[in-house]
């Protein structure tokens, strides 16, 4: 037994029921039940576990009839499959397909969504008995395999007056190519049974990536492995599902959106951004424009028609400064997705057992905090010497690269004329799984210093790699606060001219400088020195300096 809602004699909705078993059972109202249902298009009910209503009489107070129901949660959040309305709705939603005349054909073109979301209106409902159910977009649901390893789901190009949010979610009818030439629009029917299409699969990861000139300028990787069964059309596209990304790592915790319906004003689609605050100051890795923007970076490269494809090149900065464009968008399911910076992961290894993860040298014009916090794409130099800035991306994944590196220590230093002068040792090998980032830079992991130990009791208002951030005295180990002539410490790493003489002295015109103290009790003001490298390391063994010095002398 089948029952189904057509547009323009095209089916847009069905349900179908077993009515082969205990025939005598069934009657005039009965076939039309869950414990009968063997099939449902286009998405599936059969793994729904409750339905608030599943029958012909409905709702019988407003009139909702051969009513599929999810939930009732007031109109803004009623979810079903469809209805059938005898009489003028009371929510929005139904209203809309109300013609002043019963009945209203009324149908969810979303599984996840609500009706207030997904209502449509069909023209035809049909209730008829068969013994063959005709398989519906058979050709749209077929795997389409593109670079051999990846399923693709969904690609649209820029500029083709075609709303990527829209096309995404809604059915379309652009077949899949018989070669592997990408169409300017193709959308998977087995998107909206995303978890059944993803077990069928048995592929791992979801991606989302954009292409400029034959080449990925931004992507995005999700797990889809990870409670599978809730997997719909919408969250796949989370932060609590994100994987990886390039060009740089979307490492932040807070975002103002994070989801494809994004900005709904400014129709800011698949929308990350973790600054919003006017058109100078909004920052994000990625945004999907299906409407002309009223911020001018989001305009750059628009032609009269969505979408526009946008993508943020540099880390933590706005998108004014660092937007782009993308030629087309995918978004496809695979098994492994090839490591895009595996050489910035490569161990960068000198003098035998250090592991250098950052250095840095003064006056080059980059800002060092800032710098070791983002990816950067500075190689390791073939003949292994310290180039003037490097960066590891092992930073970014600290407890696992202490780990594999099989080394204990962790070695922060200052260096003049290839000469050590300012060293801080912390101790990696404790409690590994909590290392991040930042925090193996802290007074609890310290274990050894140079010239001059630091004692625990030793009153410090700094001891971090962000610091000062008012006044941009990075990796600080200091007590300061006290004026200019007053202000202790260990060493600084300045990221601006700064406003005391003593630190002011070592800027050329550009960051950063790296000024340490010589002396133990000394104020910077009479202590300053500058060093022409900072060197952040994994080793096993620290370099006894002085060791001339404490030899005993026997007489």
């Amino acid at each position: 037994m089948v029952a189904e809602m057509r547009v323009d004699r095209a089916v847009v909705m069905r349900v179908v029921f077993d009515v082969g078993d205990y025939p005598d059972s069934i009657d005039q109202f009965n076939w039309f039940s869950p414990s009968r249902l063997i099939g449902a298009w286009p998405y599936r009910l059969d793994d729904v576990a409750k339905f608030s209503a599943f029958s012909i009489e409905g709702d019988a107070n407003k009139e909702r009839r051969f009513f599929i129901a999810t939930s009732f949660d007031g109109c803004n959040g009623d979810r079903g499959f469809w209805l059938v309305s005898g009489a003028r709705d009371p929510c929005g939603w139904g209203r809309n397909g109300w013609k002043g005349l019963a009945p209203a054909l009324i149908y969810n073109r979303f599984k996840d969504r609500t009706l207030q979301q997904g209502a449509a209106y069909a023209d035809q409902f049909l209730v008829y008995l068969t013994d063959t159910v005709d398989e519906f977009r058979a050709e749209f649901r077929k795997p389409f395999f593109h670079a051999e390893r990846k399923q693709l789901l969904y690609t649209i190009k820029a500029n083709i007056h075609k709303s990527a949010l829209e096309t995404f979610r809604q059915q379309q009818n652009y077949r899949a190519p018989i070669d592997d030439n990408l169409p300017i629009l193709y959308r998977s029917d087995l998107l909206d049974d995303l978890s059944r299409t993803v077990k069928d699969s048995g592929m791992t990861q979801m991606v989302m990536e954009l292409v400029k000139d034959h080449s990925v300028v931004a992507q995005l990787v999700f797990n889809v492995t990870k409670d599978v069964d809730s997997l719909t059309l919408d969250n796949w596209f989370s932060l609590e599902r994100l994987e990886s990304s390039y060009p740089y790592l979307v490492d932040k915790t807070k975002f103002n959106y994070f989801s494809l319906d994004g900005d709904v004003g400014e129709q800011r689609r698949f929308y990350i951004s973790y600054n919003y605050g006017g058109c100078h100051v909004d920052a994000g890795f990625i945004a999907i424009s299906d409407a002309r923007d009223s911020c001018n970076w989001a305009n750059r490269n628009w032609r009269g028609s969505p979408p526009l494809l946008l993508y943020n090149r540099l880390q933590n900065k706005p998108f004014h400064a660092g937007v782009d464009t993308a030629e087309r968008m995918l978004v496809y399911l695979t098994h492994e997705v090839e490591d895009r910076r595996w050489k910035f992961r490569q161990p960068f290894i000198v003098d035998g057992d250090k592991q250098i993860l950052y250095t840095i040298t003064p006056n080059i014009g980059k800002e060092a905090v800032d710098t070791f916090k983002h990816q950067q794409d500075y190689p390791i130099p073939s003949d292994r010497s310290l180039p003037p800035i490097y960066r590891s991306d092992l930073l970014d994944q600290m407890d696992k690269t202490v780990r594999r590196s099989g080394r204990s220590k962790m070695v922060a230093e200052m260096r003049k004329n290839n000469a050590v002068v300012a060293r801080l040792v912390f101790d990696v090998a404790t409690d590994t799984d909590s290392l991040t980032l930042l925090n193996w830079f802290s007074r609890d992991r310290l274990v050894a210093a140079y010239p001059y130990q630091i004692s625990k009791k030793i009153h410090l208002n700094y001891f971090s790699v962000d610091g000062d951030t008012s006044l941009k005295r990075g990796f600080s180990v200091t007590d300061t606060g006290k004026g200019c002539d007053n202000d202790l410490g260990f060493w600084i790493v300045t990221d601006r001219k700064d406003p005391c003489n003593w630190g002011s002295q070592g800027w050329k015109g550009a960051a950063p400088v790296l000024l340490y103290n010589r002396f133990r009790t000394a104020p910077f003001r009479t202590g300053v020195d500058y060093a022409d490298r900072f060197v952040v390391y994994l080793t096993n063994h620290v370099d006894e300096l002085r060791p001339e010095f404490t030899k005993a002398v026997l007489f």
